[in-house]
């Protein structure tokens, strides 16, 4: 199963705050795990603000360096779009970008995950 880990997740195993994070996600073959692309940014942007910008980008570097960065592609933008209009219909648009993260999973049939990094362990691959 690929996962795709969100900043959160990251934030927490970058501050030392929840050790299982980060034993959960070394437990895994980094080749099944990808960073959307607004995740790095949202680390190096996090980082450059920071009180101690160098060594906290390095930290970044260190965290991410196993894993693959899964930028979108046509599929993932047809399928932003359809999540989008849906959750704008169902009154339900929260954003934190100009693209989703659900959409990489989603059309490529992996488990994604939100921001919520306590239920990593169990959640399910989005539909």
């Amino acid at each position: 199963m690929i996962f795709f880990i969100d900043t959160n997740i990251f934030v927490a195993a970058l501050r030392g705050r929840a050790p299982h994070v980060r034993t959960r996600m070394q437990q895994h073959d980094p080749r099944n795990i990808l960073v959307p692309h607004q995740v790095v940014a949202e680390l190096r942007v996090g980082a450059a603000k920071s009180a101690r910008p160098g060594h906290n980008n390095m930290q970044v570097s260190v965290i991410l360096q196993p894993f693959a960065i899964a930028w979108p592609d046509a599929v993932a933008l047809e399928h932003y779009a359809d999540i989008r209009v849906t959750l704008e219909r169902a009154d339900a648009h929260r954003r934190s970008g100009p693209l989703d993260r659900r959409d990489h999973p989603r059309h490529r049939g992996h488990a994604g995950y939100p921001q919520h990094w306590r239920i990593f362990p169990r959640l399910r691959p989005l539909a």
